[in-house]
């Protein structure tokens, strides 16, 4: 059907509700039981594309441009053991999405640091937490497979001493709270 009224606007809601039924078989990926679906938000990503280009104006074009922005969004979570052997390096779990390098800092944790956490909104918080001098600072490349899916790796964390720190982790060099 889509094909046959291929040069008609509402074209691009058919195509709207191919690249959804693409996008959730995408959903269903699972890597650690097998590459099936791996490439269908791809699918997804594609046919809005060619929908928006073809038809941009129109109320499927319209679906397809949210359907864009909700598979290009960028996720990432780290998670990291609560205590660690003092002077051995450690893992730490790193899951996202659409994302190549990540940056992290190490910053002790401090009472000031401590003090504030509980007084200030989520932007100033970030903000306060970015601009105290790190003990250590590098990036790490994440592999890409330009899927369009959730990953997960183990990176590897630096040996630290006893005490308590803060380990940040963004998408930008600058820790700018609207970049990351």
């Amino acid at each position: 059907m889509e094909k046959q009224f291929s040069d008609v606007p509402y074209s691009s809601l058919i195509s709207f509700n191919k690249a959804q039924y693409y996008y959730n078989e995408g959903m269903k990926y699972s890597p650690s039981v097998s590459d099936d679906y791996k490439w269908e938000i791809k699918k997804a990503l594609e046919i809005c594309n060619s929908a928006v280009e073809k038809f941009y104006d129109s109320f499927g074009a319209g679906e397809c441009k949210w359907l864009q922005n909700t598979i290009l969004q960028k996720s990432l979570s780290v998670q990291t053991e609560f205590g660690n052997i003092p002077d051995q390096p450690f893992l730490s779990l790193v899951s996202y999405k659409n994302v190549n390098k990540i940056f992290i800092r190490i910053i002790p944790w401090t009472e000031s640091l401590d003090q504030t956490k509980n007084k200030l909104d989520a932007q100033k918080l970030y903000q306060r937490y970015a601009s105290q001098k790190p003990i250590q600072e590098w990036s790490v490349d994440l592999p890409d497979d330009k899927d369009y899916q959730q990953h997960s790796v183990e990176i590897k964390m630096p040996a630290l001493s006893v005490g308590s720190y803060l380990i940040l982790v963004g998408t930008d060099s600058e820790f700018s709270y609207v970049k990351n």
